[in-house]
């Protein structure tokens, strides 16, 4: 959930920064729960409250623009595979 929203709430100051909007609070939650075998994720969502020096329409579409860019989001929403690929054990 930390990943989810720390990755939102950067993007969102990057995309802000290349459209010259002066970004003064964000505020990301991100709700979700766990569960299965192996425990998974489950029923992830995020909500954003942004204050910024732009009009309400200006900042909507920020929000919405970051939520279509995002990266962890959208490595989360279209599945991308993670293996592990090295293992090193080390005896103490």
């Amino acid at each position: 959930m930390l990943a989810i929203g720390g990755c939102y709430l950067n993007d969102l100051y990057r995309e802000a920064a290349k459209r010259n909007i002066d970004v003064k609070s964000v505020q990301v939650i991100v709700k979700g729960d766990w569960g299965g075998e192996p425990v998974r994720a489950q029923g992830v969502s995020f909500s954003v409250r942004a204050e910024a020096a732009a009009s309400k329409e200006e900042i909507t579409d920020l929000i919405e623009h970051t939520d279509d860019v995002s990266e962890i989001p959208n490595s989360l929403r279209l599945g991308t595979p993670v293996s592990l690929s090295e293992r090193e054990a080390v005896p103490v």
